[in-house]
C-alpha cells in the first residue's frame, strides 16, 4: 500500500491533485473509524464527492498569492543494502508536551518499521534531541531483533536523520550543547 501511495504521489500529478488525494485518504480514514466505532457504512462515491468539495472550499477560503507548486523537500533514500531512520519531534510550548517519532525505510522507500511516543521536554531543541535518543534506542532494539541476540551490532548500516541541526551538531561534537541538553547528548 505504501509503495502504491508513494508511486502515485511522485508520478507527476499536480499539487492540486495531491491535495484532493490527501483529503480522500483522510475521509477514508474517518469512514473506517465511523464503521469500526459507530457501525455506520460510508459510500465510496460520497467520499470522493466530499473530498472534491472539501478541497474546493479549502482553496476558496485559503487563497494563495503565489501559485500552488509541488516543490517540497523530498526524502533522500539511503544507499542500497542500508536503511534510513528519520526522526522528528512536535513540541507544544505551553505544557512542554511533545511527540517524538521515527520511521525506518529501505533504499526502495518501503517502510520497514517505526516508533512514536509522547514525552515532555523543556524546549523544542531538547525534544528533537530526545527524538534522536529514542531513535538510537529503537535502533538498538531493532538490530537486536534482527540478529536474535542482545548484541545490537550488525552489518546492516543505518543512517539516522533529523531536521534539527543544533541537536545533530551537539551530538556530533561540532558545537557545545546547552547545559539542559548535555545529559541527553552524552546518552546519544
Amino acid at each position: 500500500m505504501d509503495r502504491w501511495v508513494s508511486n502515485y504521489l511522485f508520478s507527476g500529478i499536480s499539487a492540486h491533485q495531491k491535495a484532493i488525494f490527501a483529503h480522500l485518504l483522510w475521509l477514508i480514514w474517518k469512514a473506517r473509524n465511523t464503521l469500526l466505532f459507530q457501525g455506520r457504512k460510508s459510500y465510496p462515491t460520497k467520499l470522493i464527492s466530499e473530498a472534491l468539495l472539501s478541497q474546493q472550499l479549502y482553496e476558496k477560503w485559503n487563497p494563495r498569492k503565489e501559485p500552488l507548486t509541488s516543490k517540497q523537500d523530498t526524502w533522500v533514500p539511503p544507499d542500497p543494502g542500508s536503511l534510513k531512520l528519520n526522526v522528528d519531534c512536535s513540541w507544544q510550548g505551553r505544557n512542554f508536551e511533545c511527540s517524538v517519532a521515527g520511521i525506518c525505510r529501505g533504499a526502495n522507500g518501503i517502510c520497514i518499521d517505526g516508533f512514536a511516543q509522547k514525552i515532555y521536554a523543556q524546549s523544542a531543541c531538547i525534544g528533537e534531541t530526545l527524538a534522536i535518543l529514542q531513535g538510537l534506542l529503537w535502533l538498538k532494539q531493532f538490530r537486536s531483533a534482527l540478529t536474535g541476540t542482545q548484541d545490537a551490532r550488525t552489518e546492516l548500516p543505518v543512517t539516522l536523520s533529523s531536521d534539527c541541526l543544533q541537536a545533530v551538531d551537539s551530538i556530533m561534537g561540532r558545537q557545545e550543547p546547552s547545559w539542559a541538553s548535555l545529559p541527553l547528548v552524552l546518552d546519544c
